[in-house]
């Protein structure tokens, strides 16, 4: 059996991306006004509207011209302070009961993906693609978002069709339905409220985390 999940709000309380913004603010890389335009485009991915072209150019402007090798120490201490806090424990206990072949699917950029399933100890991940330079970030994102119909997309990049008819996929958001109804079962974790409602007519299993691993 082949496992994937997605990240942010399914395996971690908070999403990521707004994470990273707010610990760049801390570190006063950006500026508050950075911050609150990022609200505004997690509001949209909530309502399911999210432009992800626009969102990737705001997203993305903060790495341009910084090298691979730059941001690795200030990934390691977001991940740190941001990302052990809010991982939780039914997440991992998850991931440890279900063995067998563990993939992430997230939305966010790859960066970021990365180094948090570098923490979890999850070695495969598929995420957004940040188009990389000679070694530096250009502010582009590259190829197909791992968003919506993309995360289905993207996934058989990896997964031939009968292995993906096979897959368990763990996911809280109503933007992952694509992925929910291609994979073998769908399991809802903490869903949204839109997603919550269309489960009347989907009827995919709810599981509920709460206790945090590491608090």
């Amino acid at each position: 059996m082949i496992y994937l999940y997605d990240l942010d709000k399914t395996l971690i309380k908070e999403d990521s991306a707004k994470l990273w913004m707010d610990f760049l603010c801390e570190q006063g890389l950006v500026g508050s006004e950075f911050v609150k335009a990022q609200e505004k485009y997690e509001d949209d991915y909530a309502k399911g509207i999210l432009d992800m072209d626009e969102y990737q150019r705001h997203f993305l402007s903060v790495v341009k011209g910084k090298s691979v090798d730059e941001l690795k120490p200030l990934l390691a201490k977001f991940v740190e302070l941001k990302i052990r806090p809010v991982v939780y424990k039914g997440a991992l206990d998850l991931i440890r009961r279900n063995g067998s072949r563990a993939i992430v699917i997230s939305a966010t950029n790859d960066f970021i993906v990365g180094a948090i399933c570098g923490f979890l100890g999850i070695e495969e991940f598929v995420a957004t693609n940040s188009q990389i330079k000679n070694g530096v970030y250009s502010g582009f994102m590259e190829g197909v978002p791992a968003f919506r119909d993309g995360k289905v997309e993207r996934i058989k990049e990896i997964l031939s069709g009968g292995e993906l008819k096979k897959s368990v996929f763990y996911s809280d958001s109503i933007n992952d339905l694509p992925l929910l109804k291609a994979a073998k079962t769908g399991i809802l974790v903490n869903p949204d409220r839109l997603l919550l409602k269309l489960n009347d007519e989907f009827k995919f299993e709810i599981i509920k985390f709460d206790e945090l691993a590491f608090s």
